[in-house]
């Protein structure tokens, strides 16, 4: 893959749990595990719908990084307003230097 594909610039975040001094609630708040992410973001075809059994209503987004070790499914990408759940970590079948990483998108 050319570098110049990896054009969107992504923020990973993991969760932090937090508890509310007042309520004794536990929350999860978003941490920046890294930031300024060169990435490449495309909607998944039809087919990666049907192969990967998703129901059709669901967005799905596929977005490609360079390797980054300690990605998990439990974080999320941050893309200017966009919000997406970071569904699995798939290596990319051309490119070994680089991870593919399923997503559903957040709708606020």
């Amino acid at each position: 893959m050319r570098a110049g594909l990896l054009r969107h610039r992504v923020t990973i975040q993991s969760f932090e749990l937090v508890q509310d001094p007042d309520t004794g609630n536990i929350d999860k708040t978003p941490v920046a595990f890294a930031t300024d992410i060169p990435a490449d973001i495309r909607p998944a075809s039809a087919r990666e719908f049907i192969e990967a059994g998703i129901n059709q209503a669901q967005v799905l987004t596929v977005v490609t990084i360079r390797y980054l070790a300690d990605i998990k499914p439990a974080m999320q990408i941050v893309f200017g307003e966009r919000l997406f759940n970071i569904e699995g970590v798939l290596p990319d079948p051309k490119f070994a230097e680089y991870v593919r990483l399923p997503c559903s998108e957040i709708v606020q």
